[in-house]
């Protein structure tokens, strides 16, 4: 059977900032800049997923399961503080820089959609300038 890939793009809003619980503010503001202090950025992710193709639709992924599974991660954190929101942020395990945010996000969707559709990828882009996508390609 043929395969394809297909990448859906979603939007939303957040703030973040970058601090190391183990420094003071002041080694924070050192090492990180104004990006120590809460900041917002135009989040756009987007999904890679790749399957066999329907004979007939030639639809390699149920696209309403791949939105409803993507919508019910990003929705807790649309308008909000990704520091407070993912849990691995807010412990200070992890900065909440794109590399980890595509990450969290993509190693949650595997699974989450019905199969033989796999999750290839996912892209953060946290403004036109920078994104990261995981896993690297």
């Amino acid at each position: 059977m043929e395969q394809a890939a297909l990448e859906r793009t979603f939007d939303f809003q957040a703030v973040h900032h970058y601090r190391d619980p183990r420094r003071s503010d002041e080694e924070n503001r050192a090492a990180f800049g104004e990006l120590a202090a809460p900041h917002p950025h135009p989040y756009r992710v987007t999904v890679r997923v790749a399957g066999p193709m329907d004979p007939f639709t030639g639809f390699c992924v149920n696209l309403e399961a791949l939105e409803a599974a993507v919508e019910n991660l990003l929705d807790p954190l649309r308008d909000g503080d990704l520091n407070a929101a993912i849990p691995e942020f807010r412990r200070g395990e992890l900065l909440p820089s794109c590399e980890n945010l595509a990450r969290w996000l993509f190693r949650r969707l595997e699974g989450a959609v019905p199969g033989p559709t796999t999750i290839r990828a996912v892209r953060v882009a946290e403004s036109r300038e920078i994104a990261a996508e995981y896993p690297a390609v």
